[in-house]
């Protein structure tokens, strides 16, 4: 009870929330309808974007010292209709020390605010509270309207500029008498000082508040078919509607960039509404630290270690050496935006991968508020923050590596948690609600099978060899089975995250080439030369995945690439020569194949017996099995070969005669042509 009042606790936890539904909710709780309840918001661990203003609602806010509420836009501009609303909620006054200004900065970073000290009695001004008797905050736009409105102006100066959005800790809140009425570090506390009996206290609702989670487990390393596999798990809980996702990390880390496009995969599942959780019960070692940093908040067990990102790449001979500075430059950058997207401290995060940053636990010189900043950052400050010592895992060219009290005490993660038990407690999962890890579906293990070094070059093998027979035989299931074997590599490429959309068109292009090469243009020129480099270059891509932050990476893959396909490549040539053999010895199937043409001689009957030279082919009659345009294949004496028709296409089953033969080009043309070509250079 607060006075002869009800009292409703409302205990806020950070996430992501619908600004529409966050709205509903403020609007009821400053309604004519909770006149007679006593609202007391208790805000542990922070609140921004939408759930601040649910805060904002509530007659009365208790922050921990070190939580931040406010930025309710979440580093964007509210729409001015979602202003509105935030006005007509501050106007109902609720909660007097949460002004009009304070709202106004807090939906717009572009809002600065000033802290004005006036003599008291100068002007018909009440103060905020009796400890900031003679301070009150307002916006840099209302220091003219107060001067103009007499009242005597001491002094200015900034509480927080434009262009940074407005977040205030409790310490913070507290010194200047604003927003809150007071700060508690544990809810034991809160009760005592509020005179709040906890055995009336219903703490269901506060605890179970997610009825949709998922949960993801982050182990071995982290690798291309790794990284396509767990996002297709975040697409899968996406698709479920998760209202929050437990990533469970235990990982030595991996490949740089496969890394940072998990961590900003995870960071992305914010604009579904979903609240990103990583859980760290070991270690999240090198890119795993960095994906754990995607996530909106980080728990570990007392003795789960997070940290020792700095890159390091393999050379051929084994030896491991840093990252050059460009690429530790980008990373350095790439780690300060996921620190500013997440509120952690930047030089934190930064000394995970610099070994060279020193950081320095800082005091805010007025708000008392404690923070981590390097040597450059308190430089730049001009001296808003007083510089104490300095963080003893930081120096002597260590990378940050720490274990789950030391994380949280640097602003890196939340306080430690016993086991997944104590986590589910403190994310309001119900003990009724299942929570499952994602299993691998037989798609998943699929693709995991068909991306091995040794499916590779099965598929590579028989794609190859089944082309070669197709080339033999007059039918097209060889050749079917042939583009299945293709079809299956680019599909398993595709999903396991190394191929894309640009590797089929040059295999496609490849094969297009190839068969203008051989029935539009036979021979073997620079159709027959650019076709082989197109697919020789679209399967290596396929098995690979360019990228610019690890060029050793991409060099062994690209080598483990073409390894598989030279393997592939010899074995193909092996078996045609044993299938070269043996399929003219197999009944049925020996009538099938095409014999090369030097393989054939013209005898004045008509028909091909022996072996001879290649003049006398000339003027042998046949029959064409196939229709030529120009190419196809044509029967002489029994047997099948390949030939070329001069002039009009041939139509199969068509009396042709060997008009010229060179080598393996043969040239035919319909015996009824013949005859129109010689009354053509007789007139």
């Amino acid at each position: 009870m607060a006075g002869d009042r009800p009292l409703l606790l409302l205990q806020i936890e950070p996430g992501s929330a619908d600004f529409k539904s966050a709205a509903a909710i403020a609007e009821f709780l400053s309604s004519a309808a909770m006149r007679g309840v006593h609202t007391l918001a208790w805000v542990p661990s922070g609140a921004t974007g939408p759930r601040a203003l649910i805060a904002l609602a509530c007659r009365e806010i208790v922050l921990h010292p070190d939580a931040e509420l406010g930025d309710l836009g979440e580093g964007a501009a509210l729409t001015s209709t979602q202003r509105q609303q935030v006005d007509r909620i501050i106007a109902r006054g609720a909660n007097p020390r949460a002004t009009g200004a304070l709202a106004a900065a807090m939906s717009d970073p572009a809002v600065a605010l000033v802290a004005l000290t006036f003599t008291q009695g100068a002007a018909d001004v009440e103060p905020i509270s009796a400890d900031a008797a003679s301070t009150r905050i307002v916006t840099a736009d209302e220091v003219g309207l107060l001067r103009d409105a007499g009242l005597a102006i001491q002094d200015v100066r900034v509480f927080k500029a434009a262009g940074v959005p407005t977040r205030i800790s409790g310490r913070q809140a507290e010194a200047a008498g604003i927003l809150v009425a007071g700060s508690s570090v544990d809810l034991a506390s809160l009760t005592t000082k509020w005179g709040i009996d906890e055995d009336e206290l219903d703490l269901r609702s506060a605890k179970h508040s997610s009825q949709r989670p998922a949960l993801i487990k982050v182990e071995g390393e982290i690798e291309p078919l790794q990284t396509a596999y767990l996002i297709r798990q975040i697409e899968r809980a996406v698709e479920q509607r998760a209202d929050v996702v437990i990533f469970e990390i235990d990982s030595p880390g991996g490949y740089l960039q496969d890394s940072l496009e998990l961590a900003f995969a995870i960071h992305d599942l914010r604009d579904h509404g979903i609240r990103t959780v990583a859980y760290i019960p070991r270690d999240a070692v090198s890119g795993a630290a960095l994906i754990s940093l995607g996530c909106d908040e980080i728990y570990l067990q007392p003795r789960g270690k997070i940290g020792d990102a700095g890159p390091i790449f393999q050379t051929d001979d084994g030896s491991v050496h840093r990252a050059p500075e460009k690429i530790l430059s980008y990373l350095r950058e790439v780690v300060r935006e996921l620190a500013e997207l997440k509120g952690r401290p930047p030089a934190v995060l930064m000394a995970m991968v610099d070994r060279q940053l020193e950081i320095y636990r800082v005091t805010h010189r007025d708000s008392g508020k404690v923070w981590y900043l390097a040597d450059s950052e308190i430089d730049n400050a001009n001296g808003e923050w007083i510089k104490g010592p300095v963080v003893e895992e930081s120096p002597n060219e260590l990378l940050l590596f720490v274990r789950g009290e030391r994380a949280h005490e640097l602003k890196i993660a939340e306080p430690p948690v016993r086991d997944f038990d104590e986590l589910r407690e403190r994310l309001g999962i119900a003990p009724e609600v299942q929570l499952v890890p994602a299993e691998r579906t037989w798609v998943d293990n699929t693709v995991h099978i068909l991306n091995t070094d040794f499916m590779t070059g099965l598929l590579f093998f028989f794609g190859l060899i089944f082309l070669f027979v197709e080339m033999h035989f007059v039918s097209g299931l060889f050749g079917i089975l042939s583009a299945l074997c293709f079809g299956v590599f680019f599909w398993s490429k595709f999903l396991g995250g190394t191929a894309d959309w640009l590797e089929v068109m040059l295999f496609l292009i490849g094969i297009a080439c190839l068969m203008i090469e051989l029935f539009v243009i036979p021979g073997f020129g620079v159709f027959g030369v650019a076709g082989g480099l197109l697919l020789l270059a679209s399967l290596v891509m396929a098995g690979l995945t360019l990228n610019s932050i690890d060029q050793a990476a991409t060099s062994q893959q690209t080598w483990g690439a073409i390894q598989s396909l030279g393997l592939a490549v010899v074995g193909v040539i092996g078996a045609a020569a044993v299938l070269s053999h043996f399929m003219p010895r197999i009944p049925l199937l020996n009538a099938m194949i095409l014999t090369p043409p030097t393989l054939v001689t013209a005898v004045p009957s008509g028909t091909v017996t022996g072996q001879g030279s290649e003049g006398e082919l000339v003027g042998q009659r046949g029959q064409s099995i196939t229709m030529l345009r120009p190419s196809g294949k044509v029967r002489l004496g029994g047997r099948i070969v390949d030939a070329v028709s001069r002039g009009n296409f041939v139509e199969a089953d068509t009396e042709v005669e060997v008009i010229e033969a060179r080598g393996k080009r043969i040239v035919v043309q319909a015996v009824g042509s013949v005859a129109d070509d010689d009354a053509a250079e007789t007139a």
